[in-house]
């Protein structure tokens, strides 16, 4: 398989003293682990998209094959986003009593809404390093916001996705074994 190599560069925006915003291109050792994180955290929630995709229809249809209708026709629309899809499989696993304690259920979109807005915060924030370590700069409620991108919390990010992965597979066993 052909691996495309872009060019790339890292660009700092600082400030000097005197209050003129100056731009620095800088060549970053870690960036390309930081391009390679955000990359797989984009690739990881498109899975965790996709398998709610298929516990959703699998919770409306018995039918494989209306299943993939509902995926094709419906769930892969543009406008049919991740928070949409997060919202429909809370009012389906609760009108269905898949899990016995609702803190369950409520446990489980709390994590879809962490993994969904971790995604975005990669797909539309900027990455940049002043001399204490990379951050990534991001919107949240109209509210620029700054995440420092250490170790600690790239572990974290692996934990909180693996999770996912982990419970939305005993989800989808336990909706496969309703039939």
């Amino acid at each position: 398989m052909y691996k495309i190599k872009l060019i790339k560069q890292f660009v700092a925006d600082i400030t000097v003293t005197n209050g003129k915003q100056i731009v620095v291109k800088v060549p970053v050792s870690d960036y390309g682990i930081i391009l390679g994180n955000r990359g797989e955290i984009i690739s990881c929630a498109i899975d965790i998209e996709t398998m709610i995709d298929g516990i959703i229809s699998n919770l409306l249809f018995d039918q494989r094959s209306d299943s993939k209708l509902f995926k094709e026709f419906f769930l892969s629309q543009d406008g049919v986003t991740l928070h949409t899809k997060e919202r429909a499989l809370s009012r389906l696993l609760e009108a269905k009593r898949i899990y016995e304690r609702d803190d369950d259920r409520k446990q489980l979109i709390t994590k879809i809404v962490n993994i969904e807005e971790t995604r975005n915060r990669f797909a539309h924030g900027k990455i940049y390093q002043p001399p204490d370590g990379a951050y990534l700069e991001y919107y949240k409620k109209d509210r620029l916001k700054h995440q420092k991108l250490d170790d600690e919390y790239w572990k974290k990010v692996e934990k909180d996705f693996n999770t996912m992965f982990q419970l939305l597979s005993e989800l989808s066993n336990k909706v496969a074994h309703l039939r």
